[in-house]
């Protein structure tokens, strides 16, 4: 994964920290999974990860690259995700190239039959204007046939912090701030907006902290979700000195690289209890309980470590 520093400054910041998310997160994608498309994976299943990058050749001789955002599977079944900033006339085609390259990928042959499942499908746009279809479909006809197949569209100003919380939708927190961009210039200069702003932000730090103290996200989850907000924040308000401030402020300034995974790696490496502890409970599957069984120290010593930064 690549590392996002402050000094790089990237010409897709938002595919950056997406792809972070999607790839360092990738138990996030359970709760989004099941609400676009109405499923009901369990947390704990696992998410695999298949080849997003593929060759086409035009003409015979051309070669071309195609780079999705995603492809991956959960239980059998496969999806292609696309984060994108805005919609335009394109997206349904690229979807339509996507969708075909990554059922090519898993086709079944048997005798003279081929069989190609095709994945689910979906498409993250980050920005709402007058154009946002409501839906998008690809339409497949032969002869008296008809087939057709949804590409489903979260659009993140649908939701409200509240309801990105209370259905643990936390692999979209990274792009709340996108919610208040029309806003930009009257809260950057109106103190009253820029509380309500920062008293969002509040919210959303405390409550992740405290699912993270209760087990149920991974401390390396909440690190990184606090390093893709500051991310998106430095590229989306990098002109609204304002928002940029009181925003760090709750967040605990800005993050001079992926600290997560820096950390993680660096407790591993060091091999001290405080490492040991950090290094364990980024892992999702270990508790604060799990790491005070393996490591035969208190649960309150494990707190300790884990959450002095907070204190």
């Amino acid at each position: 994964m690549k590392q996002l520093t402050e000094q790089k400054v990237s010409s897709r910041p938002y595919d950056d920290a997406f792809k972070t998310m999607m790839y360092d997160c990738k138990n996030l994608l359970i709760p989004l999974v099941n609400e676009l498309f109405g499923m009901s994976y369990d947390a704990d299943e696992p998410v695999i990860f298949y080849n997003n990058e593929h060759i086409i050749i035009n003409g015979g001789r051309d070669r071309e690259k195609r780079i999705n955002d995603s492809a991956f599977g959960i239980a059998g079944r496969r999806y292609v995700f696309e984060c994108q900033t805005r919609p335009d006339d394109s997206m349904v085609v690229r979807m339509f190239e996507y969708i075909v390259l990554d059922a090519m990928d898993s086709y079944e042959v048997d005798g003279n039959v081929m069989y190609i499942r095709v994945p689910g499908s979906a498409v993250l746009f980050l920005r709402h204007d007058e154009d946002m279809p409501e839906h998008m479909k690809i339409i497949m006809e032969y002869e008296n046939d008809r087939f057709e197949f949804p590409v489903h569209i979260l659009c993140l100003k649908n939701y409200s912090l509240e309801e990105l919380l209370e259905k643990k939708l936390y692999f979209l927190l990274p792009f709340y701030i996108f919610a208040y961009e029309d806003d930009f210039g009257e809260i950057n200069s109106n103190p009253d907006r820029l509380d309500r702003l920062t008293a969002d932000f509040k919210t959303m730090i405390s409550e992740l902290q405290r699912l993270t103290k209760e087990g149920d996200l991974s401390y390396y989850n909440y690190r990184t979700i606090i390093d893709m907000i500051n991310y998106v924040l430095k590229h989306l308000a990098a002109e609204h000195d304002n928002i940029l401030e009181g925003v760090n402020t709750v967040m605990g300034g800005t993050v001079l690289e992926h600290e997560a995974k820096t950390i993680y790696n660096a407790g591993i490496s060091e091999g001290r209890l405080e490492g040991k502890v950090k290094a364990l409970f980024y892992d999702a599957d270990y508790s604060i309980e799990d790491i005070s069984k393996k490591l035969d120290i208190s649960e309150e010593e494990v707190e300790r470590i884990v959450f002095e930064e907070w204190n």
